[in-house]
């Protein structure tokens, strides 16, 4: 039914988030196939579990890398996406961009023109994550920002699970539930400091 549906898509990605954000490992296969759900009665209701097989293909980033891509997520989330273009030269590997301004303008706009056409909401019936994120990596080709391997990698797990989510539920707001996971992810990394 349809609430199973959109409770299965909100599990489903607080599940990547989690992944990504707090224990710093992407499943980066994960299509329809390798994701096994079991709906089990509880106390409060039916509770969902979902388990990912097949993790021969994974993603771990080094902790520079990670902390920057938990800055650069945030700074999307916000909607600063100068500040984003900004870290995306600070932590390049190796970075040949003749025109840095030019380069964070462009991924500012890129940023700007996802939100103003949510009017402030993330939802995949509105948001196209994928082409967004496409669009950023073909600035980063253009101006010659030379990002870590393992960024396209994620880009890729991001689109496959774009693809179901938006099948699931089309009204999943991303941010909405990204966001909470990023301001305790940022207190946990600040005291482990």
């Amino acid at each position: 039914d349809e609430e199973r549906r959109r409770r299965l898509a909100r599990a489903g990605l607080r599940a990547f988030l989690q992944m990504l954000l707090v224990h710093n490992f992407v499943h980066a296969d994960l299509h329809p196939g390798n994701i096994l759900c079991t709906f089990v009665p509880g106390l409060r209701g039916e509770q969902i579990t979902l388990t990912f097989i097949d993790a021969g293909l994974t993603v771990e980033l080094s902790e520079r890398d990670r902390l920057n891509f938990v800055r650069l997520f945030a700074a999307l989330a916000h909607g600063d996406g100068r500040r984003a273009g900004a870290l995306m030269l600070e932590h390049a590997r190796e970075a040949d961009c003749d025109e840095p301004g030019v380069f964070m303008d462009k991924i500012d706009a890129l940023v700007q023109q996802s939100h103003a056409s949510r009017r402030g909401e993330f939802t995949l019936s509105r948001l196209d994550v994928g082409k967004v994120l496409l669009d950023v990596l073909s600035a980063v080709r253009d101006h010659r920002v030379m990002i870590e391997a393992n960024y396209t990698t994620l880009v890729t797990s991001i689109c496959i699970l774009e693809g179901l989510g938006r099948q699931l539920d089309p009204d999943l707001d991303l941010f909405t539930l990204a966001l909470p996971i990023l301001a305790k992810q940022a207190v946990s990394d600040l005291l482990r400091r």
